[in-house]
């Protein structure tokens, strides 16, 4: 197999008006060395030289490097898989494997919490709900102000009410979690 040899026949073309003139490696040699082409690029590919940019030539060179350097890191190392890998009790490599990132207690237990909280807001009366939905979970949450305004209330009011449908949620949530058991 031998060797391929591309210039631009117009250094200056945009890359979807190029004109590819092909070389010998004799020519190539005389083209490269005339120090008229001193600005001119070329990316080698093995079985195929190619003109090209001060910045493809580079952005090559650098992708070429990262791969011999990915190469060089894999040597010694080999792919094992999971299923491949069974323990003295017969479990696979993915049974046995620990992912501590991960707490499935702790996410079992805040489902658990979730799901009771959920079910515990559904069972307030509507203007339990409408407060604490405004008080903590509309996107532009009120304050105790601007309830009280709206209501006609006292700040103070709205204060005693809010606590009030807290301690009735906390204690719905904590029958509710118990019942979930």
């Amino acid at each position: 197999m031998f060797t391929r040899y591309f210039r631009k026949k117009d250094p200056l073309s945009k890359a979807q008006n190029v004109e590819w003139v092909e070389m010998s490696g004799k020519e190539y040699y005389q083209f490269v060395t005339d120090p008229t082409n001193a600005g001119r690029h070329f990316v080698d590919m093995g079985d195929v030289v190619l003109e090209a940019t001060e910045n493809e030539m580079r952005e090559y060179i650098s992708e070429k490097n990262h791969n011999y350097y990915l190469q060089a890191q894999e040597e010694g190392w080999i792919t094992l898989s999971f299923y491949s890998v069974v323990d003295q009790n017969g479990c696979s490599g993915e049974e046995v494997a620990v992912d501590e990132t991960q707490d499935v207690e702790e996410e079992a237990i805040a489902i658990i919490e979730h799901k009771a909280l959920r079910d515990a807001l559904l069972r307030l009366d509507t203007t339990d709900q409408q407060m604490i939905y405004d008080l903590y979970l509309a996107v532009n949450r009120k304050t105790e102000r601007d309830l009280a305004d709206k209501c006609g209330l006292s700040q103070v009011a709205i204060h005693k009410q809010k606590k009030k449908i807290l301690d009735n949620l906390k204690f719905l949530v904590i029958k509710l979690q118990k019942s979930q058991q």
